[in-house]
């Protein structure tokens, strides 16, 4: 059996303890950018949601307001069905168009 210097047996203990040190700090790093990356996706995903919902709210709201006058040659079910169309038209119209303008 071959008895290393002590001077040797340090010098590799030291490199030893470099090159686990190494490790677990690029182990701690890519944790560390693995976690940000998915708190950026959590973020995105949330803003995307709240945007949708708000264009949601707005496009309800149009709909919502949109006059349907009564018509006497429809009569009353008429009226009612094309004031419908004409409400989820607007409706519909209005959330593509706040879609768009939040890049959705």
């Amino acid at each position: 059996m071959v008895r290393q210097t002590r001077a040797a047996r340090e010098a590799r203990i030291d490199a030893e303890v470099a090159r686990l040190s190494d490790a677990v700090e690029k182990r701690r790093r890519e944790r560390l950018a693995s976690d940000a990356a998915s708190a950026q996706a959590s973020q995105t995903i949330a803003a995307r949601a709240a945007a949708r919902a708000a264009c949601d709210a707005q496009a309800s709201g149009v709909g919502a307001g949109t006059y349907t006058p009564y018509s006497p040659r429809a009569g009353i079910l008429g009226s009612a069905l094309a004031g419908a169309m004409t409400s989820s038209a607007a409706e519909e119209q209005a959330r593509q168009g706040c879609y768009r303008a939040y890049g959705l």
